[in-house]
């Protein structure tokens, strides 16, 4: 139930450990530093990733730098790229994951009961899902900590628009004990 365990599971379920033991000694780098994260993780067993960010820089302004000193682009870097969907229409990716596909977020609570809204939410999805080249992956969550408080969550009613032979589930992680989500005191 850690984060590096978290981790080690996204990793193998994504593909993307398999991408990087295909690959040459730049992937087998990036495998060391992704290891290295686990490593890090559990030994300060650290639970919230905001935590465990605050604590720790996985790429320094070193690394983003092209032979002549001039800042790579992310997808030069091999580099994570974070947007949100509004400011992703017209580009495309190799991979993309939507997190956060569920009720109250997509669609959003505020526009749930409105058919005009929903249909609105629906296309936001859908622009989201059309950025991806290769591989798409549609990510919520069962239980997420709201305004301070743990609330239930289902799967977005989008989700049961698509067809089941791309569906596809994914381990779930277990519960820690003695774990309380919600709000971090600083």
């Amino acid at each position: 139930g850690s984060l590096a365990a978290m981790l080690q599971l996204l990793l193998r379920e994504s593909g993307y450990a398999a991408m990087l033991d295909k690959g040459g000694d730049d992937e087998a780098g990036r495998w060391r530093n992704l290891g290295e994260l686990a490593s890090l993780a559990r030994e300060r067993e650290v639970y919230e990733l905001d935590a465990f960010l605050d604590q720790i820089s996985l790429v320094s302004d070193v690394d983003a730098l092209d032979e002549q000193g001039q800042r790579k682009s992310a997808s030069a870097r091999g580099a994570v790229q974070l947007s949100t969907i509004h400011a992703a229409k017209g580009l495309e990716f190799e991979h993309v994951f939507v997190t956060g596909v569920e009720e109250g977020l997509l669609p959003h609570y505020y526009c749930t009961d409105d058919g005009e809204e929903v249909e609105q939410e629906r296309r936001l999805l859908y622009v989201a899902m059309t950025r991806a080249k290769e591989q798409l992956v549609l990510t919520h969550t069962a239980v997420r900590a709201r305004w301070g408080k743990v609330a239930l969550c289902e799967g977005s009613r989008f989700l049961g628009c698509l067809p089941q032979e791309l569906k596809r589930a994914v381990a779930r992680l277990p519960r820690r004990r003695n774990h309380r989500p919600g709000w971090r005191q600083p």
